[in-house]
């Protein structure tokens, strides 16, 4: 709500990023669940460089963040998800190989998706969904399943 009120003021779009780690649920029961917090303290992190200084990184449930982008057209917000997904994959993490822990991301607009928070977050949310039905490791957004 905080990011929307500016942008309906002036006339701008945000993004709404979410994003889920793939397969978070294997990674803690072979390794616990205390290796699984410290590995999301470092994917939080490398979502954090991955920003400008003025969009938010932020958890949202177990193992889910949301990026807030304002300022931000849909393709500029598909551009960050890519990136994040990218800089995710590579590293090696404790305990498992590079390229065995990957992010799904689901983008969302406003308004063009959604007039309010709460609308935003479930059409970003519908969106991650779809990355994960279609194989997870990916980027969709919101206009794709209209398509």
């Amino acid at each position: 709500r905080r990011e929307i009120e500016p942008a309906a003021r002036f006339g701008q779009e945000l993004a709404l990023v979410m994003i889920d780690v793939d397969s978070l649920k294997a990674y803690n029961d072979k390794n616990g669940h205390l290796r699984g917090s410290f590995l999301l303290k470092e994917i939080a992190g490398l979502l954090a460089e991955q920003v400008r200084s003025f969009d938010l990184v932020a958890k949202y449930g177990g193992d889910e963040f949301t990026l807030i982008l304002p300022q931000t057209e849909r393709e500029g917000a598909m551009v960050v998800a890519e990136r994040t997904g990218a800089t995710v994959a590579a590293p090696a993490f404790p305990l498992v190989p590079a390229g065995s822990i990957t992010i799904s991301s689901g983008v969302a607009m406003y308004p063009a998706d959604a007039g309010d928070g709460t609308g935003l977050i479930q059409q970003a949310d519908r969106a991650l969904y779809l990355a994960k039905q279609r194989g997870r490791n990916r980027v969709e957004t919101f206009w794709t399943q209209a398509a």
